[in-house]
């Protein structure tokens, strides 16, 4: 009977984590919208038809992703975003909807 529940931790662990793994959709000001794949190292976002990979940066209350070569910083805290592109001021974005892989 222990193997089987430690079968079914795991298997409940790997659910929980693909939850956190699928992509979500924001809305940011302008119209502007992008998708990310976000996992606790680094965030793919799909923005303008283009895909960029974004590094986490730790930080005590927010998830915060950032690539110096593309001059984009993204943080997160909860359902709200601020996408920041070099030469573009800020946007405020909110998460529009989490979809399934």
């Amino acid at each position: 009977m222990t193997p089987r529940r430690g079968f079914i931790l795991v298997g409940g662990l790997c659910a929980s984590l693909a939850v956190l793994a699928a992509p979500a959709s924001y809305q940011c000001d302008g119209g502007i919208t992008f998708v990310g794949d976000f996992s606790p190292r680094a965030a793919q976002v799909r923005l303008d038809g283009q895909q960029f990979t974004l590094q986490r940066a730790r930080e005590a209350r927010e998830a915060r992703y950032a690539s110096a070569r593309d001059g984009i910083t993204l943080t997160l805290v909860r359902s709200q975003a601020t996408l920041s592109r070099k030469g573009q001021p800020p946007l405020n974005c909110t998460l529009a909807k989490r979809t399934t892989p």
